[in-house]
């Protein structure tokens, strides 16, 4: 089940445990030995059969789950990753980037927050809660940067919200810094043009074609960046939408790196004074040192390495991410209830609406968690909603990978802004 999206807890399998075994006692005529849950009347595995079944089942570990957006785990499929591939390996073979490592890159940005998680600390047994200090306001920055496939980090820029630090901010930050604000404190249209056209492209190598990996948040597209990548000979691959959990190098190793480090540095700061605070003076600073540690060679190598785009392997990517786009097939149960409905003897209203043949509920099953997990009164909610059938627009969404330094991708920003151009000229009218 985690393979596909849906890991069971250990409520969950406590509560399938005592389904099987009241179903064993019904056929055998044993008397059970869990405890029945007084709402219901079924029966519950308790905290011994938990025990006993982790000392049986040594291979099954106990973990946090990684949340997941329906979005992104509609994404994550074997298909995906081999409409993706095909088009990144052809254009690696049509312009012979195989073993030019220095000329495969990706670009992305991250928000990094003044109050910095910290992680798990030390206390005595029995504490339950425990208060610490905020590490700093509640503002933030983004930090952006370009790495390549070889292992070097090319032209970082780091964002501020609505205004600038007072002080000598600039001076303090990594060499080679971009620093800029925006209104939010993300990165827009205006910033990005700013950095790829003025910054990045003066870091880049004299050889040609560059190929740029990066997503397709509107952010990155523009008119000016469009063409200034046509100009310089630059490959701007969009990766396919809600795909940089397991596409992207950056996300991959690089950020989560950067930000751990992070939190070690400031934990180390307030332990050695405690009124340090992360504030927009000295965060340039801050992020310098945890940059200089996270962003090793070794570390953005393993990135391009673990998402198969350098070198370039489809089977690099996680087998865990390309089952949770998959849907599950639902096998059928081998209780006494299903045997007589597979034999026409006995024909059972649908669970939990109770309507007989229902066609809405698809073929009728037990719900086993209700009345353990799932309270009775909450069995409605199971129903899968009526829907009429209606005709349905098709979805201009996109879905897949895209060169945007193509002539229909410029056709299609300089209508964008030929529309905002317009709007804005009406509005002065008015």
């Amino acid at each position: 089940m985690a393979e596909w999206g849906h890991p069971i807890s250990v409520p969950i399998l406590k509560a399938l445990a005592g389904e099987i075994h009241q179903r064993k006692c019904k056929t055998t005529g044993k008397t059970p030995r869990f405890r029945i849950c007084e709402a219901s009347g079924k029966l519950v595995a308790g905290r011994k059969w938990w025990r006993g079944f982790k000392k049986r089942h040594p291979q099954i570990a106990h973990r946090a789950q990684d949340p997941l957006s329906r979005e992104r785990a509609k994404m994550s499929s074997q298909e995906t990753v081999d409409d993706f591939f095909k088009l990144y390996t052809k254009i690696v073979a049509e312009n012979r980037l195989q073993n030019k490592p220095n000329l495969i890159h990706n670009c992305d940005e991250t928000g990094i927050s003044m109050e910095v998680n910290r992680g798990r600390v030390l206390v005595p047994k029995g504490v339950k809660g425990v208060p610490c200090k905020s590490s700093g306001t509640k503002d933030r920055v983004t930090f952006h940067i370009a790495v390549t496939a070889e292992g070097k980090t090319l032209a970082p820029m780091l964002i501020y919200k609505k205004s600038f630090p007072s002080g000598a901010y600039t001076q303090s930050g990594s060499d080679n810094t971009l620093y800029a604000v925006s209104e939010s404190g993300f990165m827009d249209k205006d910033l990005f043009e700013k950095w790829f056209c003025n910054h990045y492209v003066r870091t880049l190598p004299p050889d040609r074609p560059v190929l740029l990996l990066l997503d397709q948040c509107e952010a990155h597209l523009s008119v000016k960046t469009i063409q200034t990548a046509l100009d310089e000979n630059i490959i701007l691959l969009g990766l396919p939408p809600h795909t940089s959990h397991f596409l992207q190098p950056l996300d991959k190793t690089c950020f989560g790196s950067l930000k751990d480090t992070l939190g070690s540095i400031v934990q180390g700061l307030m332990f050695e004074n405690p009124d340090f605070q992360l504030s927009k003076r000295n965060i340039s600073k801050v992020v310098k040192a945890a940059y200089e540690k996270s962003f090793t060679m070794t570390t953005v190598k393993k990135g391009f390495k673990s998402t198969g785009l350098y070198p370039c392997d489809k089977n690099a990517v996680s087998k865990r991410w390309v089952n949770v786009g998959q849907s599950i097939i639902d096998v059928p149960s081998t209780s006494q209830e299903d045997s007589e409905v597979n034999n026409g003897t006995h024909v059972p209203s649908c669970q939990p609406c109770r309507a007989p043949g229902c066609k809405t509920c698809g073929p009728p099953r037990t719900n086993v968690l209700v009345g353990r997990m799932v309270p009775t009164e909450l069995s409605d909610l199971l129903v899968p909603p009526q829907v009429q059938e209606k005709k349905t627009r098709v979805s201009k969404a996109i879905k897949t990978a895209r060169v945007f330094t193509s002539a229909e991708v410029l056709q299609e920003q300089s209508g964008e802004k030929e529309k905002e151009g317009g709007e804005i000229g009406e509005e002065e009218e008015e």
